[in-house]
């Protein structure tokens, strides 16, 4: 998921959003809003074939791993934006330890989802990346192709 909408806010072309008369940060921020709530509620909708206890954890790591998609946006290129969740997800893979409550609280995307402060975590990064996406009306000269 963060991988599709990453290519999908990258291939606009920043020149012509740096001039547009609406706010197209903000419009960008209900599409990933939007998109992002889609693919919660239809992960949650594969209750019925899957282990009720998945889903929880689904639902919020994709909210999670969009969110730091979405902060990666603001200090990397924007096509390289989704290397943020991957890395994330490596590093926790090697460093993390045991997938219960004994995992440190930075490895929220493991811990289970009845953990109400790795809910916190995952919307948290979510609100701030959306809030940099709406907010964000920079012009990076990098994504600019001449």
């Amino acid at each position: 998921m963060p991988v599709a909408l990453s290519w999908a806010l990258a291939s606009s072309d920043p020149l012509v959003e740096s001039c547009a008369t609406r706010a197209v940060g903000a419009l960008d921020a209900m599409f990933v809003f939007s998109l992002t709530c889609l693919a919660a509620v239809g992960v949650a909708a594969t209750a019925v074939v899957g282990p009720p206890e998945m889903v929880g954890l689904a639902a919020r790591d994709v909210i999670g791993y969009v969110g730091l998609m979405l902060i990666g946006r603001a200090f990397l290129p924007r096509e390289a934006a989704a290397v943020v969740p991957v890395v994330y997800l490596i590093l926790t893979a090697f460093f993390a330890g045991p997938t219960d409550y004994g995992a440190p609280m930075w490895a929220w995307a493991i811990r289970p989802s009845s953990d109400s402060a790795t809910w916190l975590i995952a919307v948290t990064l979510f609100a701030l990346g959306l809030g940099i996406l709406a907010t964000d009306r920079r012009i990076r000269w990098a994504d600019v192709e001449a």
